[in-house]
């Protein structure tokens, strides 16, 4: 009975911490400050925060829940990019709007036990007032050229897809030609 007391102690620990997503892109220069904070502050001890890379072809899920959350946050497109925090109510978009609020936020929001859903998120809720517990909230700031930098993902993935499926065609239409000459 003595060895269950640490085990209860610690499983209500870990039940109490605050949780998020970390958005993030592995070469984004703006998601390398922003980790090299988190883990210097104990940021990753101190909350769940689950981390999706959103930028590789095969993090397609991970970048069609950040639209979701930009959709329901109503963040035009131009201003979408990596890295974003997103917890409770709330969204925090770029790295020094990250560093400089994700602490203070988090620790203030009542809502941040659960991981954030973008069907729950109101976009009636928006507005330009400070925000509190019961309405989302969008901090921005300069992320450099992380926009861009998604933009040119998406463009080298969408013509590797262009050659692959060119190569696809030419090669069925080989195969094809090869089988009537015989």
């Amino acid at each position: 009975m003595v060895c269950l007391i640490p085990a209860l102690t610690i499983a209500q620990e870990n039940n109490q911490k605050k949780k998020a997503y970390y958005f993030y892109g592995d070469k984004c220069p703006h998601c390398t400050r922003v980790e090299q904070y988190f883990e210097e502050n104990g940021i990753f001890d101190k909350y769940e925060i689950a981390k999706l890379e959103c930028t590789e072809p095969f993090s397609i899920n991970n970048a069609k829940l950040l639209n979701q959350f930009f959709e329901a946050y109503n963040v035009p497109a131009e201003e979408r990019g990596v890295p974003v925090i997103v917890f409770d109510n709330q969204i925090l978009r770029g790295d020094q709007p990250i560093i400089d609020n994700f602490v203070q936020k988090i620790d203030a929001s009542t809502g941040a036990n659960e991981l954030p859903d973008p069907t729950k998120v109101k976009a009636s809720d928006m507005t330009g007032e400070e925000p509190d517990s019961n309405k989302p909230a969008v901090a921005s700031g300069s992320q450099g050229g992380s926009d861009s930098a998604t933009a040119a993902s998406k463009s080298r993935r969408n013509i590797a897809i262009a050659v692959i499926g060119l190569l696809i065609v030419i090669g069925a239409i080989y195969i094809l030609n090869k089988d009537k000459s015989k």
